[in-house]
This record gives C-alpha cells, sequence and structure tokens, in this order.
C-alpha cells in the first residue's frame, strides 16, 4: 500500500494510525472461498472453456490472497472479486485470441502464390472457425446458420453486447486475413 493511500485511509477513518491488519488464512477461507461457484460461473461465461476458467479463478485467488492484508478497506467484497475476475478473464480472452491469430496465420496460404475463389474463401473460413475458442466457434456458427442475436443470447446465456463483440472480432480477423 502506497503512502498516499495509507494516509487517505487514516483520515477517512478506514485504519488507525500504527495498526497494521493482517488476515490469516482461517479468515479469507471463510470470506472469500464462498464466492468460489459464483466466480467460476462467471469465468465461463466469458472464457467458455473449463481449463482457462479453472485457472482465472486460480489466479484471482492468488491475487486476493497476495493482498490479504489490504483487503479490510473493501466494502463490498463480491464486487471486488468480480471486477479482477472480469479483468483476468479479459486478459486471458486477449492472450488467447492472440494466440489463436498466430496459428491462424500459420494455415492459411500466401495471397500472392494462390488466388482466392469463393470456395477457398469459404474453405479458409470454415478452417478458421473451427480453430476459435469453443464459444466463439459456437457463436460464429450459430449466426453462419442464421440465428439471430437474441436466439443466441438464449443459447449460450450470453448478453447482446458479447454476442455482438464476438462476431465483430471474429468478422475483423476474417478481414485481416485476407487484406
Amino acid at each position: 500500500m502506497t503512502l498516499f493511500i495509507y494516509l487517505r485511509l487514516i483520515n477517512k477513518g478506514h485504519i488507525k494510525p500504527g495498526k497494521h491488519y493482517k488476515m490469516d488464512s482461517k479468515q479469507f477461507k471463510e470470506e472469500y472461498l464462498p464466492l468460489h461457484r459464483e466466480l467460476y460461473s462467471q469465468a465461463m461465461r466469458i472464457l467458455g472453456n473449463r481449463e482457462e476458467a479453472e485457472d482465472a479463478v486460480q489466479s484471482l485467488y492468488l491475487k486476493l490472497w497476495e493482498r490479504r492484508n489490504e483487503l479490510h478497506n473493501i466494502k463490498d467484497k463480491k464486487a471486488y472479486c468480480h471486477t479482477i475476475l472480469s479483468n483476468i478473464c479479459n486478459d486471458r480472452w486477449r492472450n488467447l485470441s492472440k494466440l489463436y491469430s498466430e496459428e491462424l496465420n500459420e494455415d492459411i496460404p500466401d495471397e500472392q502464390n494462390s488466388i482466392y475463389d469463393a470456395a477457398d474463401f469459404e474453405n479458409t473460413a470454415r478452417l478458421y472457425i473451427s480453430k476459435l475458442p469453443e464459444i466463439q466457434r459456437r457463436v460464429m456458427l450459430m449466426r453462419l446458420e442464421g440465428a439471430s442475436t437474441d436466439e443466441i443470447c438464449h443459447a449460450t446465456g450470453l448478453s447482446e453486447t458479447n454476442i455482438r463483440t464476438i462476431l465483430w472480432r471474429v468478422r475483423q480477423q476474417l478481414k485481416r486475413l485476407y487484406r
């Protein structure tokens, strides 16, 4: 905790000068472990992959444990956990997207060496879509089959904003691959 934050907390009456709060493992388990199921569900909604969701929640708990001596200042522990987890999942999502786009670029032939026609584009697009993370692939395939945004929301449990964002990202990646 920086000196500025420490002094600010003292002025607001959140902590007393000279007293340092130390959370023990028992208190940590009582306050934060009951949120595990809810946090895991949130990570699954964002990432769409069981292993990635488990890793994200584990990363959250590691961050919380590292900050355990500062957690007494948090008024809404649940909201704090959800915010941190959302940031972790978004970082993982970006990293996965970069990884998949690098793999995809290796599989797609150079534009100079081949002339794309509609069949080539469709085959390459299907190859790209098949390598997407599960939730992106599912959303894109449903859209290609003619499902509306509402139907996709109902089937996946994602919000309209998430659906639009996923579709936009996949389309942008396809455009980049064919420029």
